[in-house]
């Protein structure tokens, strides 16, 4: 039996689904939360809010009001591992002109340690009482001290322009605001967004 060659508009029919096939978008798997891939880094994970809290209670607060947030979360996030054994990360919020309401105030950021608990980024702050010595989901912490939830993450190791913004190396056309007090230029603009998220850790010793 003699085979009848496919028409023309057979075969323009399976070219087109072939290529349509390969612009088809690949999945891809959520990175496993916690993960900083720029550090190879694990955030440690529990399981429930009460053990984030036991963890958080290590944090001391008596020098709150004599030391700084950097200071603070330092200690914190190294206690947490030689008494613990946990690997907590911490992370940066960079405030930028529209990203602090009050401009008297001479922060360029606030840092506080983190975890994750069932699968959610938690804020272990307990520097300020407007979280009551709790945990905080971190798109709460971020829209308390942001003023947004819509801080951009940064990603340097993948995007050129946060390693820029990482490496203060601005443009001429990228205006800084200025601290109310002393002048000095906070680091990060309002060039992609109001305020700035970085994630990293302290070393384990």
């Amino acid at each position: 039996m003699k085979l009848k060659a496919p028409s023309k508009q057979a075969l323009l029919g399976t070219l087109l689904s072939t290529l349509l096939l390969g612009l088809a978008p690949i999945a891809q798997a959520d990175p496993t939360p916690g993960y900083l891939s720029d550090y190879q880094y694990q955030v440690a994970t529990v399981s429930t809010l009460e053990e984030a809290q036991s963890i958080m209670d290590l944090e001391v607060t008596e020098t709150r009001l004599k030391s700084i947030c950097a200071n603070r979360a330092e200690v914190w996030t190294y206690m947490m591992n030689r008494k613990r054994g946990i690997q907590v990360g911490k992370v940066f919020i960079h405030f930028t002109q529209l990203g602090e309401a009050d401009e008297s105030k001479e922060w360029a950021y606030h840092v506080a340690p983190y975890i994750i608990v069932n699968g959610e980024e938690m804020v272990l702050d307990n520097g300020f009482g407007h979280f009551e010595g709790k945990p905080a989901a971190m798109k709460d912490w971020e829209k308390y001290f942001g003023k947004s939830e819509n801080c951009v993450v940064l990603d340097p190791t993948h995007n050129p322009e946060h390693l820029a913004l990482e490496q203060n190396n601005l443009p001429n056309d990228w205006v800084t605001p200025l601290t109310y007090k002393s002048g000095a230029a906070r680091q990060y603009p309002t060039t992609f967004g109001i305020c700035y998220i970085r994630k990293t850790f302290t070393l384990p010793t």
